[in-house]
């Protein structure tokens, strides 16, 4: 028996199904005579679900992060200890690398631009400063603000590129608290 292409994807994507049916069941599940167990399991997961809420507007609080830097987020790079993809020698990341190619950058939060300068590594970048925060955008090809610009919340600050020590256009997002860099993945 030859299999072709699409009745090997049918195979995988049936067999997916049954073997992930008990995590998706909650999802839509109405029917109430299955017993108490459904019951305490529906309140279980509610309370999770509600807990789960709860620790991500207090992260996003915590950080004061009140929206995201792109439209949607794909993570390349993430913060940490990592080998350079041009220098190829491990070194400290303080940021996340965010795939996107030419699209607009917003403000995470209402705050004033501290910074808009090139540095070798970083190439074009702005620094947004909310508080004890600072919110890094690097790799630009185009800034739209100037340094001691008041920028609100979801205002578009910049535009992707490929500046700097970059293999490919992307966004750099890094986060500073009183002056540390933090990994900005959690509260992405």
């Amino acid at each position: 028996m030859v299999l072709t292409k699409r009745s090997l994807i049918l195979i995988v994507f049936g067999l997916f199904c049954l073997f992930s049916y008990g995590q998706f069941n909650t999802l839509g599940v109405t029917n109430k005579s299955v017993g108490s167990n459904f019951q305490n399991e529906k309140k279980n997961d509610s309370l999770v679900r509600d807990s789960l809420e709860l620790l991500v507007s207090q992260k996003k609080k915590e950080y004061n992060l009140g929206m995201l830097p792109l439209e949607q987020i794909y993570v390349t790079s993430f913060y940490g200890l990592r080998l350079h993809p041009l220098r190829k020698v491990y070194a400290q990341h303080n940021g996340i690398d965010l795939r996107a190619k030419d699209k607009n950058v917003f403000a995470v939060q209402t705050g004033i631009i501290t910074e808009v300068a090139y540095d070798d590594a970083l190439g074009q970048y702005i620094v947004l400063r909310c508080g004890t925060f600072e919110f890094i955008y690097g790799h630009l090809a185009h800034i739209y603000v100037t340094k001691g610009a008041k920028v609100e919340i979801g205002e578009v600050i910049g535009r992707t590129g490929k500046t700097g020590d970059v293999t490919a256009k992307h966004l750099h997002f890094g986060i500073k608290n009183d002056g540390k860099f933090i990994d900005p993945y959690p509260i992405l």
